[in-house]
């Protein structure tokens, strides 16, 4: 189990080409709490719980020998549509998310109740709408439960895994083969522009391209390495030098014929500072007294 937020999906493309967000592609969790392909309640049907009035409304066939709600593709187009009108119409993101789970009539039935203008809806109205609606999911965080793997949510929309042999950084990536990677499933290193497994679709083949590449990526993945080491190392001894400045202090004794205005003046400090290093009351001094200096 993970955050949505750590979890890319191959249909988050899709819905940012619509203006929609990361929200949106979890929609299959809120419905039915984890990915389920075969998902059918008896009314909604698919991984996004689609009625039949709107997969039709859409464009999708349903009848006694086909149902395409369950073809992924087909239906994700949907959703993307669907959310899109339904994002413009409401003028909300998590209004129109609300509608979608639970149906428009029954969002504007809690609405009317609540006394709620679903056109212009409020944090606080939010959460009063939340209360009311049996799917209000959009207003807690969700974890990702997978019935099945990623893997085979890619499979299923024609991507599959390529593991790298080596990291390699996304600018070369792209420039190399040309991916959009807001279709893959990247694992970004601690460093993010580096990159080791990522979903391509199938028919790609990478093998001849990348291997051209990875001498180059080899030596600038070390030489990032070996720098970052070095700046790590050498912003150390500058904080080091900087407690040993800051912290550097003289003692001076006091011979005959001592003020503190004159020693003051010979070690480029102020009286001030003199007494307020020693916890001095006044400016009366003694001869062989110890003073300290801050040599900073």
């Amino acid at each position: 189990m993970g955050s949505m937020a750590n979890i890319a999906l191959p249909w988050d493309s899709l819905f940012a080409s619509y203006g929609l967000s990361e929200k949106v592609s979890s929609l299959p969790m809120q419905i039915n709490e984890r990915i389920d392909l075969r998902y059918n309640n008896g009314y909604e049907a698919g991984i996004w719980g689609l009625t039949t009035p709107v997969a039709r409304r859409y464009g999708l066939k349903i009848d006694d020998r086909v149902d395409e709600r369950y073809d992924l593709r087909l239906s994700t187009d949907v959703v993307a549509k669907y959310m899109s009108d339904l994002v413009k119409y409401y003028g909300n993101e998590d209004v129109a998310i609300l509608a979608y789970l639970n149906g428009a009539p029954l969002l504007a039935d809690v609405a009317n109740l609540c006394g709620i203008n679903l056109k212009s809806v409020s944090n606080e109205e939010m959460k009063l709408l939340c209360e009311h609606l049996p799917k209000n999911t959009i207003c807690d965080s969700v974890d990702f439960d997978c019935e099945i793997s990623l893997d085979s949510i890619y499979n299923l929309t024609g991507y599959v895994k390529y593991k790298f042999e080596h990291p390699i950084r996304k600018t070369t990536l792209q420039d190399s083969i040309g991916i959009e990677l807001g279709l893959t499933n990247a694992k970004i290193l601690p460093s993010t522009r580096w990159i080791d497994e990522i979903f391509v679709l199938e028919s790609l083949m990478l093998d001849e391209v990348l291997t051209s590449v990875y001498e180059t990526e080899i030596a600038a993945h070390k030489e990032e390495l070996v720098a970052t080491t070095e700046a790590d190392i050498a912003q150390e001894k500058a904080r080091a030098a900087a407690i040993k400045k800051a912290n550097a202090v003289k003692v001076y004794y006091v011979k005959s014929g001592d003020t503190l205005g004159h020693i003051a003046k010979r070690h480029k400090v102020s009286v001030r500072q003199l007494k307020q290093w020693n916890n001095l009351k006044s400016d009366m001094i003694r001869v062989g007294q110890k003073l300290k200096i801050h040599t900073n």
